[in-house]
């Protein structure tokens, strides 16, 4: 299978996440990880999965992914399987005003998520938020592992 996985990172952990969710696939797929600001329209010829990632900021992704994916057809991503995934706070060790702010504006994978089926792709699982904590936002313990876990769910629901 042709898999790219595309993301937005302004520190390093959403890189490491798409890099760990590309470890996860099967080592006979085609897998290239790209920074959505390299990706071009062509990039998306002959892929069969697409997985997008961001860190959550204001309860959606950074630029410029989200202006890629708008820039798309409505059929660009017809007959591909897509999945979405963010970096995020664990809303419940959050005090209560940002708990607060965080239920109202939600996280960035779901949006990605609806972006994709918009422009025709098939969601083959739920979006999916890896956790970043302490004050200099590191990856929770387990996140790496988990986004290789995550790869091997897609690639199940695909049918391979």
């Amino acid at each position: 299978m042709n898999i790219l996985i595309l993301f937005d990172s302004q520190f390093s952990n959403i890189k490491n996440i798409a890099e760990a969710i590309g470890a996860g696939f099967d080592s006979q797929d085609q897998v290239r990880v790209l920074a959505a600001a390299k990706v071009t329209t062509k990039d998306l010829q002959d892929i069969q999965i697409l997985v997008v990632g961001s860190p959550t900021q204001g309860g959606g992704a950074i630029q410029p992914l989200p202006v890629f994916l708008e820039r798309l057809s409505e059929t660009a991503l017809n007959s591909i399987a897509v999945a979405a995934f963010d970096t995020r706070f664990l809303e419940e060790k959050q005090n209560g005003a940002l708990r607060l702010v965080i239920t109202i504006i939600g996280y960035a994978a779901p949006r990605l998520a609806k972006q994709l089926k918009r422009k025709g792709g098939t969601l083959v699982v739920q979006p999916k938020g890896f956790i970043v904590e302490g004050k200099d936002r590191s990856l929770a313990d387990g996140e790496l592992k988990k986004a290789k876990n995550w790869a091997q769910r897609i690639e199940e629901n695909t049918g391979k």
